[in-house]
């Protein structure tokens, strides 16, 4: 284990404590999944797989990389590594990876933080998000999705977290949002911290409270359409290449390759969760 991140089961509870805004953590929080990437090699197949192919395969918002099983990202003994090339496979002129726990780990409420350095080339799409497996209320986005954090290379410095539910979302233009500048510390590693329970979620940037939204009181027939957070949800962290929002800039081929480093992923619940 390196001294910066690699620590005992105690020490990482105390440690985010301290670092982290999370509420009374020890004593009414345990430890459900953990990643701390200290090892070498692929991704623990046990905790993470692989979304495969290109927007055809019937996701992505007209990005331009191939995501890939095998490659594109690798554990160095401290951190995973996310890497987007500038390589053709397939229809692509770019490859990528997209680590997904669908099938292995979901989870409703709780408290997911994450330490990761994301990529800053102009071009690149990198994300921490979460989304249901069970689309009772619908496809996307009526059975919701939570975006701890984006950043757009083309956007220097600035962060984003967002919601999306039925009543609101990038399609109607009216996501529930707000971004933070880092400046010149974008490229550095940060803390995200994701708080969930029955009737709140808030996320955090380096203990600093970024995006709060409080479940809305409507009908039980109608809930759903404000707040779908009701359903375990799966851990997504990918890095795209392009598409409407990454691309609208124009992709920079001479910064490649760039790369999401991920530190390590905690989740966190409270023992009857």
């Amino acid at each position: 284990m390196n001294a910066r991140s690699k620590r005992s089961l105690a020490a990482a509870l105390l440690s985010c404590m301290v670092a982290c805004p999370l509420p009374a953590l020890a004593g009414s929080y345990e430890v459900v999944f953990r990643d701390e990437f200290d090892y070498l090699g692929a991704p623990d197949p046990e905790k993470w797989t692989y979304d495969e192919g290109t927007g055809r395969n019937g996701w992505g918002n007209g990005e331009a990389q191939y995501y890939t099983s095998s490659g594109n990202a690798w554990v160095d003994g401290e951190c995973l590594v996310i890497e987007a090339r500038k390589e053709r496979r397939d229809t692509a002129e770019y490859t990528s990876a997209k680590l997904i726990t669908k099938g292995l780990h979901e989870w409703k409420e709780g408290i997911i933080e994450i330490r990761a350095k994301l990529p800053v080339g102009r071009g690149t799409w990198s994300a921490i998000w979460l989304v249901p497996e069970d689309k009772r209320y619908g496809g996307w986005v009526d059975s919701g999705e939570i975006d701890l954090v984006e950043y757009v290379g083309c956007e220097r410095g600035i962060v984003y977290s967002s919601l999306h539910t039925h009543e609101n979302n990038s399609s109607q233009k009216n996501p529930i949002t707000n971004s933070l500048d880092l400046g010149d510390e974008d490229e550095d590693f940060h803390i995200y911290v994701l708080e969930w329970t029955q009737d709140v979620i808030i996320i955090y940037v380096d203990n600093e409270e970024l995006l709060r939204y409080e479940k809305p009181e409507s009908s039980q027939e109608e809930a759903w359409k404000t707040w779908p957070f009701d359903l375990p949800f799966y851990l997504i962290m990918n890095v795209a290449v392009g598409g409407s929002w990454g691309g609208y800039m124009g992709i920079d081929d001479e910064c490649f390759p760039q790369r999401m480093m991920v530190d390590y992923v905690r989740v966190y619940q409270k023992p009857d969760e």
